[in-house]
């Protein structure tokens, strides 16, 4: 499911952001991936849910089967400290 929301395309990311984890229940429930990447970010929704510190969420997710190393680019974890 696929909408036009900012910078998070798919339905399933914004629930995440939003803490939303009964819509990302009822998503992966209707075959929604749940470990669907944004194309220009490279985030699943568990790193939505991980960036915004949304815990209920984020534990939703893995429950639901939720890959912790699915990341693009595992290095985006890691934000280089600015001198």
């Amino acid at each position: 499911m696929k909408c036009n929301f900012g910078p998070y395309p798919h339905l399933i990311h914004l629930a995440a952001k939003y803490d939303e984890w009964q819509i990302c229940e009822v998503l992966v429930k209707a075959k929604v991936d749940v470990n669907l990447r944004d194309k220009k970010t490279g985030q699943t929704a568990l790193d939505i849910a991980i960036e915004h510190e949304r815990e209920d969420t984020g534990y939703i997710l893995l429950k639901l089967g939720a890959k912790v190393n699915k990341r693009k680019y595992p290095s985006d974890w890691i934000k280089p400290e600015k001198k």
